[in-house]
């Protein structure tokens, strides 16, 4: 989802990717995907910071990127998705 964040000291939404990762799990990779269209689907992780993970306690832990630029309007017709391999 899109959230305020203080970046840099200044204050502006930025898109948040969050998800659960399996601890247990060895050799998984994640990343994420993006599409203007569904049909062609591109890496922007290098688009993306890591801002957290945090252990849940139970076998897993939630991850939580967010995007390096502010998040525009211009962006409503934007598809993300989260790849995983292993």
């Amino acid at each position: 989802g899109v959230e305020n964040a203080l970046v840099d000291m200044v204050a502006d939404d930025y898109l948040v990717v969050s998800f659960r990762l399996n601890l247990a799990a060895e050799g998984v990779l994640h990343w994420i995907e993006f599409s203007g269209d569904l049909g062609q689907w591109d890496n922007v992780m290098a688009n993306f910071v890591k801002v957290s993970t945090t252990n849940n306690g139970d076998g897993s832990a939630t991850v939580r990127y967010r995007s390096i630029t502010p998040w525009s309007t211009a962006n409503a017709r934007a598809y993300y998705r989260i790849g995983v391999s292993g």
